[in-house]
């Protein structure tokens, strides 16, 4: 606005002065240009407000509708705000970019050709031998959108009214669902592409370009990629799995394309890529069963007797309600260290995820038992 003022009495007494000098032909041209110009400028600033308004409650986090939309349509909150701020942006710079170039056109001397190339270009452009209109584009867009957008209802309705009740486990649901999402964006993607206009001769090229793109320098994100299809696919981890990598040690809680998430006793989030999962040694409790063997050891003073601590800990065992009595708890004698005996309590538990509570309860059982009894630990 600090600008127009200026341009705005400039133009005012240029047409002035040429009134007062005769030209009268020239001061038509020059208001004429001149308030055509200021209709598109208001123009311009009508359309950059209608899409501030139209993005502004995608953009606040605490909007109301932000939130609706994304629990109808379960994508996160904070993809739905990147992409109307991504959205936004694109709109009001093409905006000004179409709307500076009409007002150049007003006063260039060949405007009639500026405005035919502008149109050409709004119109459609070339790739190779490929020409894509923006018509089309936006039609893309909106095939994608609404078909990611109808995708997102239906999987929601699937996971809830379908999948829910179908008489599988936990983990094999999960990854129903997961890769039920996956396709529709396959699908989305195909559905655009075809909008647009591309075959699939097209898309062989497009493929061909990946792969040297992969061979440059993707090969990790494409190994995830299919390890991550893998994993839902052959399911050798699922999502609440009880699993070891390396040193990292927690509940499996996401499985997406690229990397796995776990969730460690610490309450900590540890990221491993997928491939990481299939080509590494990883141990995973729950596999088969969540049944597991849990294992205590005791150093006991050389002067204790060893069948008398044998029987204590096995008494102990038998009388917890959550170790399992088939099989029966074990004792061994492992060791002698230091004149110390070393035994350990080997038994079964139903549940693994519930092996160190119930550790903690024997040891303090235990404890108690060899104080009655005047047994020390070494």
């Amino acid at each position: 606005m600090l600008l127009i003022r200026p341009v705005l009495a400039s133009i005012f007494l240029v047409i002035s002065v040429s009134l007062v000098m005769g030209y009268f032909s020239f001061s038509q041209y020059v208001l004429i240009q001149t308030s055509i110009a200021l209709v598109l400028i208001i123009g311009i600033k009508i359309l950059l407000k209608i899409i501030e308004e139209i993005t502004q409650p995608f953009l606040n986090t605490h909007s109301f509708t932000l939130r609706k939309v994304s629990k109808t349509t379960g994508v996160p909150e904070r993809t739905i705000v990147q992409g109307a701020t991504l959205t936004s942006g694109i709109a009001q710079l093409l905006v000004l970019v179409l709307g500076g170039l009409l007002i150049v056109s007003l006063w260039s001397g060949d405007s009639d050709r500026l405005l035919s190339t502008l149109a050409d270009t709004l119109t459609s452009f070339k790739i190779g031998n490929l020409t894509i209109s923006f018509s089309a584009i936006l039609q893309a867009l909106t095939v994608f959108i609404g078909l990611l957008f109808a995708w997102k209802m239906m999987q929601r309705w699937v996971k809830t009214k379908l999948i829910a009740n179908l008489p599988l486990e936990s983990g094999l649901k999960d990854s129903l669902d997961i890769l039920f999402g996956y396709g529709g964006i396959i699908l989305a993607c195909l559905m655009s592409f075809s909008s647009l206009g591309i075959s699939l001769d097209n898309l062989a090229v497009i493929a061909g370009a990946l792969s040297v793109g992969i061979g440059f320098g993707l090969q990790s994100i494409v190994n995830n990629f299919v390890s991550g299809l893998i994993l839902l696919a052959e399911r050798p981890i699922k999502i609440g799995d009880w699993i070891v990598v390396g040193s990292d040690e927690g509940h499996v809680r996401k499985i997406k394309v690229r990397s796995t998430e776990i969730e460690t006793f610490d309450k900590a989030t540890v990221i491993i890529p997928n491939s990481t999962l299939i080509s590494g040694n990883v141990k995973n409790w729950m596999h088969n069963n969540v049944q597991g063997r849990a294992k205590i050891k005791f150093k006991i003073t050389p002067d204790s007797d060893p069948e008398q601590v044998k029987e204590i800990l096995l008494t102990c065992a038998k009388k917890h309600p959550k170790v399992m009595k088939d099989p029966m708890p074990t004792v061994y004698f492992v060791d002698i260290d230091g004149g110390s005996l070393v035994l350990e309590l080997s038994f079964l538990v139903a549940n693994v995820d519930l092996s160190y509570t119930i550790r903690s309860e024997l040891r303090l059982a235990i404890a108690k038992a060899f104080r009655d009894e005047s047994i020390k630990f070494a």
